[in-house]
């Protein structure tokens, strides 16, 4: 079992920019180790492990902003923008109007 740690964020891969440190080992599934810990990011590093698989990754610090640091506006709006494109569906824009319900209910 790995350590958690406070100070970290998982993020997508694509999400990854150069300069952000891998706060956890990036391994495959048999648990092979392709960059430890600590590992600074490169274009060309993010490159080479996508074309291996790796879709996310652990890292050091919180670079990008999550639903905890967002207000309730920037809630509601990652909201609408997470569900632009389905809306058309009638079960999903149903989904989304009870979800913002909800959000609107803690703020």
């Amino acid at each position: 079992m790995q350590r958690v740690l406070i100070d970290e964020q998982r993020i997508l891969l694509t999400q990854a920019a150069p300069g952000m440190v891998l706060s956890r080992s990036v391994q495959l599934p048999n648990k092979t180790v392709l960059c430890p810990r600590e590992t600074v990011l490169s274009d060309d590093l993010v490159l080479r492990l996508m074309a291996r698989g790796i879709k996310r990754v652990h890292i050091r610090g919180t670079p990008l902003p999550g639903n905890h640091q967002l207000g309730f506006s920037g809630r509601r709006e990652r909201l609408h923008q997470a569900f632009s494109r389905v809306r058309h569906l009638d079960h999903l824009a149903t989904l989304e109007k009870v979800v913002e319900h909800v959000l609107v209910r803690r703020a």
